[in-house]
């Protein structure tokens, strides 16, 4: 198994550890017959189907090294939305019969998976308070003292000497 891993300094993003970004990639491979198949039946919906399951996984990774839990938000409602539009897509292509009940049945159950997890990491993100570094806090986040919070430490300050 593939392993994928971008590194900055301390911090490590491990996308490919997310079960949505998994089922993306198997998604893209469970729809891929039938992205081949519209490519002679319908090469406009063929295109169509391709990028949007491409964008899923790619949002999801691009969301999931995000630091900020609104752009982390955005980018997870990106691969929401084109997982959305995948299946509606697979629909199409099941009523113009396309492709076989079973075949429908396992992709479109496995869309609506990812647009149950994606949903929930959405959720997750918008649901916590979020403070910008530095604010300071106010009434607003219960605190009236005018209190910033623990003070910083400079990691580089040598400890002082032990009293003897």
């Amino acid at each position: 198994e593939r392993e994928y891993r971008l590194s900055f300094g301390e911090v490590t993003m491990q996308f490919d550890q997310l079960d949505v970004y998994r089922a993306a990639i198997e998604y893209i491979g469970v729809t891929r017959p039938l992205v081949m198949r519209l490519r002679r039946a319908d090469p406009v919906m063929s295109d169509q189907l391709h990028r949007a399951l491409i964008s899923i996984p790619c949002n999801t990774a691009e969301g999931a090294g995000e630091f900020s839990p609104g752009d982390k938000a955005k980018l997870y409602r990106y691969a929401l939305r084109s997982t959305a539009e995948t299946v509606a897509l697979i629909d199409v292509a099941h009523v113009a019969d396309l492709m076989s009940d079973e075949e429908h049945r396992r992709c479109r159950d496995l869309g609506i998976r990812i647009i149950a997890m994606l949903t929930k990491l959405v959720l997750s993100v918008t649901a916590r308070p979020h403070r910008p570094l530095g604010r300071k806090r106010d009434a607003e986040d219960g605190d009236t003292t005018g209190n910033r919070g623990p003070v910083p430490v400079d990691v580089n300050v040598p400890a002082p000497a032990p009293v003897r």
